[in-house]
């Protein structure tokens, strides 16, 4: 389901998760439960960081589970998107989701954890427009113009911040 964004692999789980670890866990991170049958919930970048910050930080599953998953993200196959805007070879734990009317409005997001120079950032974009072909190219453009801005500002400093986690309210 998440290396090769497979979505028979996503019904096969939902099919079979226990449905009361999954209202709790939205639950756990104070968010609105979806219903799980539900193809059209939403989610906004806030919202999305929270799962992210959860499994990077560790404070959600335990150390082991959260390293699991935070491999599975960085086996994705998907190399277009924020991948294509990294230098090669930069470690990124991502996912993407695209999402499409069938006709004049389609939506492209992708978020990730990248690692740069001791430094992990969480770099969550989503894009709207009338092709879903064209979006991940955007989201490629933006994801190069954040690494330029970081490494002019925060990476070109020294900083004794610990800067590989972040809390999100959790």
């Amino acid at each position: 389901m998440i290396s090769f964004s497979d979505n028979s692999a996503t019904m096969l789980l939902l099919k079979n998760i226990d449905k009361a670890l999954y209202v709790s866990m939205y639950q756990d991170l104070h968010m609105e439960v979806p219903d799980l049958m539900d193809f059209n919930f939403t989610m906004n970048s806030v919202q999305y960081s929270l799962f992210l910050s959860a499994v990077f930080n560790g404070s959600y599953l335990n150390d082991k589970n959260s390293e699991y998953a935070m491999e599975l993200l960085a086996s994705s196959d998907f190399k277009n998107g924020i991948v294509a805007g990294l230098p090669i070879g930069t470690p990124v734990a991502h996912k993407f989701g695209e999402w499409s009317d069938g006709h004049t409005a389609s939506q492209f997001h992708e978020a990730g954890v990248i690692y740069c120079d001791d430094h992990a950032f969480m770099l969550i974009i989503m894009t709207d427009g009338a092709d879903n072909k064209v979006l991940p190219p955007v989201i490629t453009d933006l994801t190069k113009k954040t690494m330029d801005f970081l490494k002019n500002s925060v990476l070109s400093k020294t900083n004794t911040d610990e800067n590989a986690k972040w809390t999100a309210g959790i």
